[in-house]
This record gives C-alpha cells, structure tokens and sequence, in this order.
C-alpha cells in the first residue's frame, strides 16, 4: 500500500502535531514492510525520513491533490492537519483532527487556527472515510460541533516519540509539596 502522510507544513520547530507525525511513521515502518511512505509536502528537517512528494501545502485552506494523485498514485492519503480534497474514488481520505478546542474555547485560541478548524478541516473530516482524533473527549467533541457520524471516527492515543527519552525510571518530582490536591499535567505548545 502505498500511503501519503501530510504533516504540518511550515512548522520550523518540532510541536506537537508533528512529532505525533514522527511518531507514526516510526512506529508504521517498524511493524510493515509491505508499505511506502511518502511525505506530501516540503518537511524540512523531520527526524524520520521518508520520499517527499514535492507540492506546497497550504495548512489554511482545502489543497486539491487530484493533479498530486494522478502523478503519484497513492492508496490513502493521511493529513495530520491541513485540509485537503480529491476526487480519486480508489484512494482514501483519513484526517486526525487532534482537538476542537479553538471552537469549543475560541477565547483560547488564535483566531486563524478557529476558522480553519470550522471551514476547511470541517469540510475535509466530513468528506474523509475515517477520522482519527485523540481522545474520548475529542471524539464527543467531532460528533457534536461536526456533526460525523460516531463510527466513521477512530480514537488512536499518541504515543511516546521519541522512544527513547520515555524509557527507564520515571523522574521523581523535587518538591513533594508542590501537589497538595487533584491537579491536571498538561504537555503542549500552549
């Protein structure tokens, strides 16, 4: 099978989209060999490497790839996050969608990053056959602001990439003061 990957085009430093992107890729290449990998997109400096199909992506508004696909056949085409459209009925659309929370808490959010997520990523998670998102929660969220079908989306955790600074002992906190009641960890650009 031969899969097209569309990472976060335009992302100089390594957030969290795109070591989710790394991490895939990392993990796909280690349990198949019968598959290729391609990049769709210019991807700089990504640690896993794989052939780029050269094309610039534009994460704000739907990139058509009929054109892309008829050069390059492909059998599932895979965005981690820009939008994107074709009318090739053989190749299949997947988009993770990671969360809604610019829409759900747009006071948040850029206001740039809200109107993507409510046009043209809206447009591709309805027009996808299967819509991955990252949580319990997140998979509420599509049904609801989206309005896509329950089985239609597939939650898959993010990983740890890369694997190597996950393992062996776990780091012990230096102040056992600091947590004195319930509190939330969160790991994120923002």
């Amino acid at each position: 099978m031969r899969i097209g990957i569309m990472p976060r085009c335009g992302e100089r430093n390594m957030t969290g989209v795109n070591k989710v992107v790394q991490g895939t890729c990392y993990e796909l290449l280690k349990i198949t060999k019968q598959n290729e990998l391609f990049y769709i997109g210019n991807t700089w400096d990504m640690p896993v490497k794989l052939p780029e199909i050269n094309c610039i992506v534009n994460s704000d508004e739907i990139n058509e790839l009929d054109y892309l696909l008829s050069v390059y056949p492909l059998n599932v085409v895979h965005s981690f996050f820009p939008p994107f459209d074709f009318t090739n009925k053989r190749c299949g659309k997947v988009i993770t969608v990671h969360d809604l929370r610019p829409i759900v808490h747009p006071e948040w959010t850029m206001s740039g990053l809200k109107s993507c997520l409510d046009g043209p990523i809206r447009e591709t998670a309805k027009k996808a056959d299967i819509v991955v998102t990252v949580s319990e929660y997140s998979k509420k969220d599509i049904i609801e602001y989206y309005g896509i079908s329950e089985d239609k989306i597939k939650v898959v955790y993010n990983g740890l990439y890369p694997e190597d600074k996950f393992s062996g002992e776990g780091k012990k906190i230096p102040n056992d003061n600091i947590i004195k009641d319930n509190y939330i960890l969160s790991v994120s650009a923002i």
